[in-house]
């Protein structure tokens, strides 16, 4: 049960994310691997002015994991949006969280995306 969001919640917190490196059998080293402790869609919006000046708002993802890989976020925004717009079924998350498969997901434009705030923390 529970709303599309708590189950993309639960489907991405505390799930090791691999990453296509190319050569197969460096895939699952801890050099490619990443665990996302918290993934939240804050109830607010933060307004940024366009280069024309028109306010536009944006939807603030708060993410915590030690460390992200080359375009892992524009890969979680893009694969969320599809989700949202119908395009690939919830299940998929499931599937390319828990499964040996690369799963191929879309990624999310760079220049749709802001980095509204940045904190450096060690967990060791």
């Amino acid at each position: 049960g529970g709303s599309l969001r708590t189950k993309t919640q639960r489907a991405v917190e505390g799930k090791e994310w691999a990453w296509p490196v190319g050569d197969d059998s460096r895939l699952h080293s801890q050099q490619y691997v990443r665990t996302i402790y918290r993934c939240r869609v804050l109830p607010e919006r933060v307004v940024i002015n366009g280069p024309d000046g028109t306010p536009t708002p944006y939807l603030v993802v708060s993410l915590a994991s030690p460390g992200f890989a080359l375009h892992q976020i524009r890969k979680m925004i893009g694969t969320a949006l599809a989700v949202l717009a119908g395009h690939i079924p919830h299940g998929v998350l499931e599937i390319a969280l828990t499964s040996p498969f690369r799963v191929h997901t879309p990624l999310a434009p760079g220049d749709s995306l802001v980095l509204e705030n940045v904190n450096f923390w060690d967990a060791k």
